[in-house]
């Protein structure tokens, strides 16, 4: 085994889950225990995480925010509460529009609206809609806010696996910084950079994209 853990492939449609590089500690450089790659919600997610657990955190993601995305923007309940979890209340910000109701449409064209329950000052709500340009915005203000390190415009630029360490350049253009990690994750995305560096021989994957606004 060669310290990795590779998940198993999943149909094209459902989004793969981050790939996690696990070394044991550096013996010295510029080192930091998790080393995230990608500021989306489940990058700033995992740092959020792993700094609760005391760990010493790096965020990078080559886009400065905002930025938008291409996505159909619905958040569910189960996405809300988790976020929740997470310090960021999104029914409460004035980033988030409400979802009242649910709309069953029939082969017929017979429509049947469903009201959803929702909390006091919105809290408890079962869906919203935040365009990703200001949730994820609003989430890695949060993750600064609590003391995650976050780079922005700062891309991966190399990564290889050594007996002690990943060891990783992270930088824009020709400039990089070396960096060692006993973690990193990969929430990069589906072209993500992690796996493209570590998988070179790997015919491109380009998946299955459905999104609406």
């Amino acid at each position: 085994m060669d310290g990795r853990f590779w998940p198993a492939r999943r149909p094209a449609c459902e989004p793969e889950p981050p790939i996690v590089v696990v070394m044991p500690p550096p013996a010295h450089g510029d080192t930091v225990d998790v080393l995230v790659v990608g500021a989306g919600p489940a990058g700033c997610a995992a740092a959020l995480t792993a700094h609760a657990a005391g760990l010493k955190v790096l965020l990078v993601d080559k886009a400065a925010f905002p930025r938008d995305k291409t996505c159909g923007d619905g958040l569910t309940t189960g996405a809300l509460r988790l976020l929740g979890r997470l310090g960021v209340e999104v029914p409460s910000l004035e980033i988030a529009a409400p979802v009242a109701e649910a709309v069953i449409v029939g082969p017929s064209g017979r429509r049947v609206a469903l009201p959803l329950p929702a909390g006091p000052d919105r809290v408890g709500q079962y869906a919203a809609v935040a365009a990703r340009r200001d949730l994820d915005a609003a989430l890695l203000g949060h993750a600064r806010a609590v003391g995650v390190p976050v780079l922005e415009a700062t891309g991966l630029l190399t990564l290889a696996v050594r007996p002690d360490c990943v060891a990783a350049t992270i930088g824009s253009g020709e400039r990089g910084k070396a960096i060692r990690a006993r973690f990193v994750v990969a929430a990069d995305g589906h072209y993500s950079a992690v796996r493209r560096l570590l998988e070179r021989g790997r015919p491109p994957d380009l998946g299955s994209w459905h999104a609406a606004r």
